[in-house]
């Protein structure tokens, strides 16, 4: 009996540190707003723990870390991450209404989570460098969870 209940709790204790989190993420080099296109994305261990995940785009000036600027997109990563090593975001869109002219942008995406046996909320930022332009582009733009442009915080 006590075994049992030794493995149950040790069971509920570690699902939570049992989780994955985002590795890589790749976008389109070049977007053209209004298509609908995916990022795909690596994963480490299982589940994604990430719930949800802001997309913001900006002049590349301007966008700091922590900083969406315009708000384009939401994705539930829960529910759109089916928890293996290699996935997809799927029907990202940069509205037309948004009315960026061609050139260079930065796009952030903030993410916030809930990790671990305690549930530690944190938030990580992503940022890629893509152009808007004519036609959205099969070349990727990838970002990794250890870049440079890629940070997190806990908030405790």
């Amino acid at each position: 009996m006590r075994t049992s209940t030794f493995i149950t709790t040790a069971a509920a204790l570690l699902s939570g540190v049992a989780e994955g989190y985002l590795q890589t993420i790749g976008l389109p080099q070049t977007i053209k707003p209004g298509d609908v296109w995916e990022a795909p994305v690596t994963t480490a261990i299982m589940q994604p723990r990430q719930d949800l995940m802001i997309w913001g785009i900006g002049d590349t000036s301007s966008v700091y870390a922590g900083s969406i600027s315009r708000e384009f997109h939401r994705t539930n990563l829960r529910q759109e991450l089916s928890g293996g090593y290699n996935d997809t975001i799927p029907n990202i869109s940069i509205p037309e209404s948004l009315n960026l002219a061609p050139g260079e942008y930065g796009i952030q995406a903030v993410i916030l989570e809930w990790a671990g046996a305690a549930n530690t909320p944190s938030l990580e930022t992503w940022f890629w460098n893509v152009t808007i332009g004519d036609v959205t582009s099969e070349e990727r733009v990838w970002q990794s969870a250890l870049g440079v442009n890629s940070k997190r915080c806990n908030l405790v």
